[in-house]
């Protein structure tokens, strides 16, 4: 079986607690976490590239399509047996149209959001 991977900021409190708890859940292992750290060292980037994943989740499905933000949160839930019903729902039309804007909320205010310790700043992007 073919997973997909999800790039996510290491040096971000609040992403490395959705990778923990996202973990839990994964009970097929259907994703492999990457972080954009990590991947840095085998690979150049480009800067808005770079940027782009500090500032948003990206998951890269078996078919290599690029799934971002909210899109990624929802496509990691249908994966994960427990949260599959919620996937769902958040695919919904218009529970995405109010999702999205929420989801851009927290990324734009992750260091606010239950977290105290980013290193460096890096949350504040």
């Amino acid at each position: 079986m073919k997973k997909s991977i999800v790039l996510y900021d290491a040096e971000c409190p609040l992403c490395i607690n959705t990778k923990k708890w996202v973990t839990l859940f994964d009970w097929n292992n259907r994703l492999i976490w990457l972080s954009l750290q990590r991947l840095t060292e085998y690979t150049s980037l480009s800067l808005q590239k770079e940027r782009e994943i500090r500032e948003q989740l990206h998951l890269y499905d078996p078919l290599r399509k690029e799934h971002v933000g909210y899109d990624a949160v929802t496509y990691i839930c249908e994966e994960c047996p427990m949260l599959y019903g919620i996937g769902k729902i958040l695919a919904i039309p218009e529970v995405r149209t109010l999702g999205l804007p929420v989801y851009r909320f927290i990324a734009d205010n992750r260091y606010r959001v239950g977290v105290h310790d980013c290193k460096d700043g890096s949350c504040s992007i």
